[in-house]
């Protein structure tokens, strides 16, 4: 079995060397109501080779904030009702896939492998089901993506 298909980080340092493989995150800021957010624009992320994504659970009662902006991160109920959508070129590499599906425990190590070049970053998206109830008082909050993918 491949690095690829086994998906977790350590294999690919295994693979690429440790200096060859980052983890790049993508902070997506839940600004309205409506239940669509879009990503924001990386150039590292458009331009590079990426093994795979996912994001992670908080855990019954415990809260935690984006490293840059100090926002507090969703529930794990909003994650559970939250799909991601994303796009290389015009070409879905995902389409309505649970984030739940994508997300990891603490201190666990696997991705969700995606083998992709040139993710288009600015017509991906984070689409929330039932909006209105999932997202009744969550605001000024963001989800974090995490992004594992080869250094240029």
């Amino acid at each position: 079995m491949n690095a690829i298909e086994q998906g977790t980080i350590a294999r690919l340092m295994e693979k690429y060397g440790a200096n060859k493989i980052g983890i790049r995150t993508l902070e997506v800021q839940v600004t309205n109501s409506l239940g669509k957010y879009l990503l924001p624009e990386d150039t590292i992320l458009r331009d590079c080779q990426i093994f795979g994504f996912y994001t992670q659970l908080s855990g019954a009662g415990v809260t935690r904030y984006a490293p840059d902006s100090d926002r507090q991160l969703v529930s794990d109920a909003v994650i559970s009702n939250s799909f991601l959508n994303l796009k290389c070129g015009n070409k879905d590499i995902t389409y309505n896939a649970p984030l739940l599906q994508l997300a990891v425990s603490q201190g666990d190590r696997d991705i969700q492998p995606y083998f992709v070049r040139g993710l288009t970053v600015t017509q991906s998206y984070i689409q929330v089901s039932n909006p209105s109830t999932v997202l009744s008082g969550v605001s000024n909050q963001s989800f974090l993506l995490h992004f594992v993918h080869l250094i240029p």
